[in-house]
């Protein structure tokens, strides 16, 4: 996924509204990536397994170094826990353009294995064809949780995925939109609010999922 806000550096500087405008788009922006910063574990990949894109809480998990990560395959972080028909499953249900949710034991740098509820969600281009996969995670640093909880997690999961998927594949089609078409000043204020409101959804319902998490531990 290409960062959206690499794309306002090339956009014209015609006015004072616009200016607004795209600071606006900046700071929204910026308080979505923090609030995955510091909740959620984030990792992108191609549709070759190929990780484009961690965040900190991802590298601080998995103890690998973000150039570590970006540009190695996915089997880099899995752990011998799962057999290769579990993750063919995965793969064959996000090709289908669906959701995954689950439990999934990864392993870290230093040889150690951790478990993580995870998301991975088909992110689609204006033409609805699947470009990536993003994948969100929150680490469970206890076996006894895992299995007292795993079947409400999994509700859980289920229902956040539903609500993630709108906004992200706005947020996805509004940085293709911006990168490929030429846009008057009104359509870029346009733009703006329809991206802000896609980026609270993702905020609203992140927060969600991590405080009914912490009331659980």
């Amino acid at each position: 996924m290409k960062n959206p806000l690499s794309i306002l550096g090339s956009l014209p500087e015609s006015s004072t509204i616009e200016m607004d405008a795209r600071i606006d788009l900046v700071n929204t922006f910026q308080t979505y990536q923090t609030t995955f910063k510091l909740n959620i574990a984030c990792i992108i990949f191609d549709l070759e397994g190929k990780i484009t894109y961690v965040n900190d809480r991802f590298c601080e998990i998995s103890k690998f170094t973000r150039e570590e990560l970006v540009g190695s395959s996915y089997k880099l972080i899995q752990s011998k826990y799962h057999s290769q028909s579990f993750y063919n499953k995965i793969v064959q249900q996000l090709s289908l353009g669906k959701s995954w949710k689950g439990m999934v034991n990864s392993q870290a740098k230093d040889g150690s294995d951790y478990w993580k509820d995870t998301l991975i969600i088909p992110v689609v281009d204006k033409n609805q064809t699947i470009k990536e996969y993003l994948s969100l995670r929150l680490p469970i640093d206890q076996s006894a949780y895992f299995k007292k909880n795993s079947k409400l997690i999994n509700e859980i999961l289920f229902n956040i995925s539903h609500k993630l998927r709108k906004p992200v594949t706005q947020i996805s089609s509004v940085a293709s939109y911006l990168e490929s078409e030429s846009i008057s000043l009104e359509e870029f204020q346009d733009l703006v609010k329809y991206m802000k409101n896609a980026a609270v959804s993702i905020d609203t319902y992140t927060r969600e999922l991590n405080e009914v998490l912490s009331q659980l531990k």
